[in-house]
């Protein structure tokens, strides 16, 4: 290298992404319908903000997920506007539903497909039951379920950490 000179990487706006995040009950019984509930949500990032209000709970469920935002409105779709580098969805998931007793704990999967996930940034779960949260499945796109066992709503997020702009100055010459 003769000279100095400025390297500049281009980063172009991540391509608009949506992933459908399913809930299913762990089960020996098949009768379970899934037709009228409240078991899959929305998240995504676009050109522009938009939600879906979460139909009402029905009568009887087998498990139960729902979004959330800072005002608790439950929601079935969050797609974010894209300009920021992080973002955090939270997520209400009820495994055990309200058809059988609520004395013992049951399990259900949530269920996702990475090919629908922006083919950039990280993609956490976590789990946020206790003071502190706890990263249940550290990269979404290699691990896609999670099996979440208890006796009502447990709280989680997904947070997806976008790829930061890197700049480079190389000069001549320098150590």
């Amino acid at each position: 290298m003769n000279s100095d000179m400025d390297i500049a990487a281009y980063f172009y706006p991540v391509p608009d992404w949506e992933v459908t995040i399913h809930v299913e009950r762990l089960s020996d019984e098949d009768g379970y319908s899934y037709d009228n509930g409240r078991y899959s949500v929305i998240i995504g990032v676009s050109e522009q903000d938009y939600t879906n209000a979460a139909p009402p709970v029905p009568l009887k469920y087998p498990c139960d997920m729902i979004i959330f935002d800072e005002l608790l409105n439950e929601m079935k779709k969050d797609i974010r506007k894209n300009s920021h580098h992080e973002y955090k969805w939270d997520i209400a998931v009820d495994p055990h539903g309200n058809i059988e007793t609520p004395l013992f704990p049951k399990s259900s999967v949530m269920t996702w497909n990475p090919l629908n996930f922006s083919p950039e940034g990280k993609y956490i779960l976590k789990s946020n039951m206790d003071e502190t949260p706890e990263i249940v499945v550290p990269d979404m796109r290699l691990i896609h379920e999670y099996t979440v066992t208890g006796k009502s709503h447990m709280l989680f997020s997904i947070i997806w950490k976008n790829l930061k702009p890197l700049s480079f100055i190389c000069k001549r010459g320098g150590t």
